[in-house]
């Protein structure tokens, strides 16, 4: 027997033994329909239960994995939590999310009912007949009972006065922080991060032996290490350092006080270990089939509308089409032994596709009506249909995880300063204006500019006004932490910031206008990321606090603000072209190479034109072959026509807007220089680069 089918055989007997609990219970109450989702509920205090609402979703594997991870998404159940404060005049602070699954069938937890029903059961509740009879008997030891009793009751109070202990079933969720730790540690070694190692390890024991092989193979060996490794890292990046961010920005943080505002709500994704709830040959079914665990009825009819035969799937999935059918043959025969009625030898269904449907259709079938007619005509038969139908009812609805709850735990109304501030958006004033707000110019006059240490600034700073708004952000003051430029690279935030002065009068708990100085233009893609931090004296705290305790910093999350518009026209700074002092560069038909520094310069062409000391404009055609917002290569190859020192080579790039309207920037000119007395042909020699910035303007005539 395979071990699927031995763990699922257990799995059977111990479902096996929950079947006649399965049909005493279900006298006393219907159970409720299946749902392709799970229940949740706010079990706090009254208050609480009054104000927040509570709805969650479960993730597969597969969107865990591709937002928090592999490693979260095969050992964690993420749920998204989403908690909803209704009240308007409260605020809820969450204290805890929680797994309750006490109602389940495999929790191995007795709840409330069934706790009731096994005494029941037992004979532990007896009638009143027998209880007369043993009224004497009770009386004599009465006394002594009491007073043990009394005895036990008052250790437990004392010792309940002084602990506090956990509660059956029920298991909390572990913090994003924990949760990012552990993915940190299991990313090292990767089977990416393994590879890109190995592979990277190789190339530079490689390079430490170069000394020993040929020239041709020395090459060799650089090309494999700067084409081959460094392209196959960035054709297979590392998404690790963006999805532990994700966990702590999205998943619930148990190490941070967390606050719902009134009307207002929150999402959360709350993190429980599956190692912790499930067998692994369960645990398996589950990362690959959860809907089997959410709704059993489905896998059921998945069997009936896809023959074992034709479907892989059903094939792993038969012990458990198998369990769900005998655990269903069980309640039958319970409900049997109970009400004294055999069904007929013609109505037991021997063919397991007949089976799943007439299973089917049990649970689907109105149990109102079913019971109502055991009631009105007490026949066997019908208490045999009416008992059989809430036993399957039941049955699934326990074996389901629609009975697991995802509880959330907290209290209302607390003061605000123990909630750090919260930012739910950046807007700065003229946005609209797009490249022009966040490109700079330098002074007409010529004056320099002052530069912080470290910085060498050229144009003249500019001040932009802004609005933070969010929650609790009374007396906060914002802050630009860092600067990510649109090549992706992080910038020194004070080379491009300067003051940021919050503007007290206007601000309050909603919103805080301020101002920034920009020190130096920032491209489209930029990102500026905020927080807001204000002080909190303990004094002013509930209670009066520690007055000779020190101040305490609340420091909001992260708000990254990513700069978007359409880049303006291109501007051209300086040109440089290589080798153009070695005659065999200016050759009639050779290839040129250089570059062109400036901004906006993503996606732009270049034009070119040659004036030679006689006078002859020639046209060239550059070719653009790398371009970012700040530099650009280029090719270009000469005509016929020979190129002479001296002669003047004008520059101006082009590329088309979002509508396709042509954006030109000026024109930088470049001076061919005097060229050496012989060519340039030693292997060994280095590439020069020369930079000729752009000439000034030649004056009009009047």
């Amino acid at each position: 027997m395979h071990s699927r089918s031995r763990s699922l055989l257990v799995v059977l007997v111990f479902l096996l033994s929950f079947a006649p609990a399965f049909a005493a219970a279900a006298k006393a109450a219907p159970a409720e329909n299946s749902s392709n989702s799970i229940k949740l509920t706010a079990t706090t205090t009254k208050n609480v239960s009054d104000c927040i609402h509570v709805e969650a979703v479960l993730l597969a594997e597969k969107l865990a994995a591709m937002q928090f991870g592999g490693f979260v998404g095969k050992h964690y159940a993420v749920v998204k939590t989403t908690v909803s404060n209704k009240c308007d005049n409260q605020q809820f602070i969450l204290h805890d999310i929680y797994f309750d699954y006490r109602d389940w069938a495999l929790s191995g937890v007795l709840n409330k009912q069934d706790t009731q029903t096994t005494a029941k059961a037992s004979g532990t509740q007896k009638d009143p007949a027998a209880a007369t009879k043993d009224t004497a008997a009770s009386a004599r030891d009465a006394n002594t009972v009491a007073k043990k009793t009394n005895r036990q009751a008052a250790g437990k109070q004392q010792d309940d006065n002084g602990t506090a202990s956990t509660e059956s079933g029920k298991v909390a969720t572990v913090g994003a922080l924990d949760v990012e730790v552990q993915d940190e540690a299991d990313a090292v070694w990767s089977v990416r991060n393994s590879m890109i190692k190995g592979l990277t390890l190789a190339g530079q024991v490689a390079t430490g032996y170069a000394f020993l092989v040929s020239g041709e193979a020395s090459k060799g060996i650089n090309a494999y290490n700067s084409a081959f490794v460094q392209n196959l890292t960035n054709a297979w990046p590392d998404r690790r350092i963006d999805q532990e961010k994700n966990i702590l920005s999205f998943g619930y943080r148990t190490d941070r006080t967390t606050a719902v505002a009134k009307d207002d709500h929150g999402s959360y994704y709350a993190f429980f270990p599956l190692e912790t709830f499930l067998y692994p040959t369960l645990n398996k079914l589950f990362l690959r089939d959860p809907a089997i665990f959410l709704s059993s009825p489905e896998a059921l009819l998945n069997a009936w509308l896809q023959p074992v035969s034709k479907s892989r799937t059903n094939k792993d999935l038969q012990p458990v089409i198998d369990m769900l059918l005998d655990l269903a043959d069980a309640v039958d025969r319970r409900a049997a032994n109970i009400t004294g009625y055999q069904p007929p030898p013609v109505d037991i269904e021997t063919d397991p596709k007949r089976k799943i449907a007439n299973l089917l259709t049990d649970i689907g079938s109105p149990l109102e009506e079913v019971c109502d007619a055991a009631e009105t005509e007490p026949s066997p038969h019908n208490k045999y249909l009416c008992l059989k139908y809430r036993g399957e009812k039941n049955l699934f609805q326990h074996a389901s995880l629609n009975s697991v709850k995802i509880a959330v735990r907290g209290i209302m109304t607390v003061a605000t300063n123990a909630v750090p501030p919260i930012i739910d958006k950046v807007v700065f004033d003229n946005e609209k204006t797009g490249a022009a707000l966040w490109t700079l110019s330098t002074p007409s006059d010529g004056t320099p500019v002052a530069s912080p240490p470290g910085c060498t600034l050229t144009d003249a700073p500019k001040t932009l006004t802004a609005t933070v708004t969010g929650k609790f952000l009374t007396a906060g003051t914002p802050a630009i932490t860092s600067i990510t430029l649109a090549d992706g690279t992080t910038a020194d935030t004070d080379c491009y910031i300067g003051k940021i002065i919050a503007d007290p009068l206007k601000s309050g708990d909603g919103s805080i206008p301020f101002s920034v100085q920009l020190l130096q233009t920032l491209e489209s893609g930029a990102k500026l990321s905020f927080q807001v931090t204000r002080t909190v004296d303990p004094s002013d705290e509930p209670g009066g606090g520690d007055s000779g305790s020190a101040n305490k910093q609340l420091t909001s999350s992260t708000y990254d603000y990513t700069l978007q518009f359409e880049p303006g026209a291109p501007q051209l700074t300086a040109v440089a072209i290589d080798k153009d002092t070695d005659p065999a560069s200016w050759k009639p038909g050779a290839t040129l190479t250089g570059e062109v520094t400036g901004t906006n310069l993503t996606g732009a062409t270049l034009t070119a034109t040659a004036l030679p000391p006689d006078g002859k404009s020639v046209t060239l055609s550059p070719t653009t072959t790398t371009s970012s917002p700040a530099k650009l290569t280029f090719s270009l190859t000469l005509p016929a026509q020979a190129i002479p020192a001296g002669s003047q080579l004008t520059f101006i790039a082009n590329h088309a807007s979002a509508t396709g309207a042509k954006l030109t920037s000026n024109s930088s000119r470049y001076s061919v220089p005097k060229t050496a007395t012989t060519p340039t042909t030693s292997s060994n020699s280095t590439s020069k680069i020369t930079t000729r910035k752009p000439a000034a303007p030649k004056p009009k005539h009047q």
